[in-house]
């Protein structure tokens, strides 16, 4: 019998600057999550957040943590 060992997913490091440049996509380009997913390798959630922060920070909010995500 042949085992079949699921091996997780690399976890992508993206710089800020690069999740600046997919938001900007997104939100200037009407680039759709899918598309970035596809493009960058990252994972649902995440391209949604980027988008959603870089949302929240053009209409004047800060990030609620010192770090960014």
């Amino acid at each position: 019998m042949t085992q079949i060992i699921k091996s997780r997913k690399e976890r992508a490091n993206f710089t800020i600057e690069q999740k600046l440049d997919y938001a900007k996509l997104m939100v200037n380009e009407n680039y759709s999550n899918k598309k970035i997913i596809a493009i960058s390798g990252a994972g649902p959630s995440a391209v949604t957040r980027w988008k959603k922060q870089y949302l929240a920070e053009i209409n004047g909010q800060t990030p609620k943590s010192s770090k960014a995500k």
